[in-house]
């Protein structure tokens, strides 16, 4: 942004718009950002809890098929 020649700087109002679009561009980038880390973490949360579902079941299974167990 220096510039020897004066009249070839931006003027501040420029500059101050410029600065206030990339805050906009920067704030929106990083509000998409949060967006797909929630729903990152929505599908791990849902993944996690499949799999604890089956785990309990597979536990059931093997329950069930344990040699001490007399209910047949």
């Amino acid at each position: 942004m220096m510039r020897k020649d004066p009249s070839e700087r931006p003027s501040t109002n420029q500059l101050l718009k410029e600065f206030d679009d990339d805050k906009d561009v920067i704030i929106n980038g990083l509000k998409d950002t949060i967006v797909d880390l929630k729903n990152d973490n929505r599908i791990k949360d849902d993944t996690i809890q499949g799999l604890q579902e089956e785990i309990a079941l597979l536990k059931e299974k093997v329950q069930k098929l344990s040699p001490g167990n007399t209910t047949k």
